[in-house]
Protein backbone atom coordinates (compact mmCIF):
# COMPACT_ATOMS: atom_id res chain seq x y z
CA UNK A 1 0.00 0.00 0.00
CA UNK A 2 1.37 2.96 -1.00
CA UNK A 3 0.71 6.96 0.65
CA UNK A 4 -0.51 9.14 -1.63
CA UNK A 5 1.38 12.49 -1.93
CA UNK A 6 0.83 15.18 -0.18
CA UNK A 7 -0.96 18.45 -1.45
CA UNK A 8 1.31 21.38 -2.92
CA UNK A 9 0.08 23.66 -0.51
CA UNK A 10 0.77 21.11 2.86
CA UNK A 11 4.46 20.46 1.13
CA UNK A 12 4.69 24.07 1.17
CA UNK A 13 3.58 24.59 4.75
CA UNK A 14 5.73 22.07 6.10
CA UNK A 15 8.58 23.62 4.02
CA UNK A 16 7.87 27.29 5.96
CA UNK A 17 7.81 25.32 9.33
CA UNK A 18 10.75 23.78 8.88
CA UNK A 19 12.21 26.41 8.01
CA UNK A 20 11.58 28.99 10.90
CA UNK A 21 11.04 26.13 13.83
CA UNK A 22 13.59 23.49 12.92
CA UNK A 23 16.67 25.52 11.49
CA UNK A 24 16.14 28.56 13.97
CA UNK A 25 18.85 27.04 16.18
CA UNK A 26 21.41 26.90 13.28
CA UNK A 27 20.99 30.56 12.20
CA UNK A 28 21.13 31.42 15.71
CA UNK A 29 24.80 29.95 16.18
CA UNK A 30 25.79 31.21 12.73
CA UNK A 31 25.97 27.20 10.92
CA UNK A 32 25.78 27.49 7.49
CA UNK A 33 23.38 24.67 6.12
CA UNK A 34 21.56 23.55 3.23
CA UNK A 35 17.74 22.43 3.98
CA UNK A 36 15.48 20.37 1.81
CA UNK A 37 11.96 18.57 1.71
CA UNK A 38 11.16 15.55 -0.18
CA UNK A 39 8.52 12.85 -0.15
CA UNK A 40 10.48 9.61 -0.25
CA UNK A 41 12.76 7.23 2.10
CA UNK A 42 14.76 9.91 4.46
CA UNK A 43 17.85 7.43 4.11
CA UNK A 44 17.34 7.08 0.67
CA UNK A 45 17.31 10.86 -0.07
CA UNK A 46 20.06 11.55 2.21
CA UNK A 47 22.26 9.33 0.44
CA UNK A 48 21.44 10.75 -2.95
CA UNK A 49 21.38 14.42 -1.48
CA UNK A 50 24.89 13.86 -0.49
CA UNK A 51 25.90 12.12 -3.38
CA UNK A 52 24.68 14.79 -5.59
CA UNK A 53 26.45 17.63 -3.76
CA UNK A 54 29.11 16.27 -2.69
CA UNK A 55 28.91 16.66 0.65
CA UNK A 56 31.90 16.67 3.59
CA UNK A 57 30.17 15.17 6.22
CA UNK A 58 26.06 13.90 7.29
CA UNK A 59 24.72 14.23 10.78
CA UNK A 60 21.60 12.64 11.64
CA UNK A 61 20.13 11.30 14.90
CA UNK A 62 19.16 7.97 15.55
CA UNK A 63 15.62 6.37 17.50
CA UNK A 64 16.16 3.17 17.70
CA UNK A 65 13.39 1.63 17.04
CA UNK A 66 13.98 -1.19 14.90
CA UNK A 67 16.16 -4.78 15.78
CA UNK A 68 19.18 -4.81 17.05
CA UNK A 69 21.18 -3.65 14.61
CA UNK A 70 18.71 -1.04 14.03
CA UNK A 71 18.11 -0.51 17.86
CA UNK A 72 22.29 0.82 17.97
CA UNK A 73 22.22 2.83 14.93
CA UNK A 74 18.40 3.40 13.56
CA UNK A 75 17.32 1.37 10.73
CA UNK A 76 17.60 4.98 8.66
CA UNK A 77 20.60 5.90 10.12
CA UNK A 78 22.12 2.56 9.23
CA UNK A 79 21.09 2.48 5.93
CA UNK A 80 22.68 6.39 5.26
CA UNK A 81 26.01 5.04 7.23
CA UNK A 82 26.17 2.55 4.79
CA UNK A 83 25.67 3.81 1.90
CA UNK A 84 26.54 7.94 2.03
CA UNK A 85 29.43 8.67 -0.12
CA UNK A 86 31.12 10.71 3.03
CA UNK A 87 31.00 10.05 7.00
CA UNK A 88 28.14 10.07 8.78
CA UNK A 89 27.89 10.93 12.28
CA UNK A 90 25.03 9.51 14.02
CA UNK A 91 23.66 10.96 17.26
CA UNK A 92 21.82 8.79 19.61
CA UNK A 93 18.24 10.11 21.36
CA UNK A 94 20.23 9.40 24.57
CA UNK A 95 22.84 11.82 23.46
CA UNK A 96 20.23 14.51 22.26
CA UNK A 97 18.29 14.34 25.88
CA UNK A 98 20.92 14.98 27.98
Amino acid sequence: MSIPPLPAEATHDLRIQFEQHWCQPLRDAGVRYRSFVVEQSAAHALVQYAEREHADLVVLGAHGHGGFADRLLGSGSYTVSHAAPCPVVIIPVEARAA
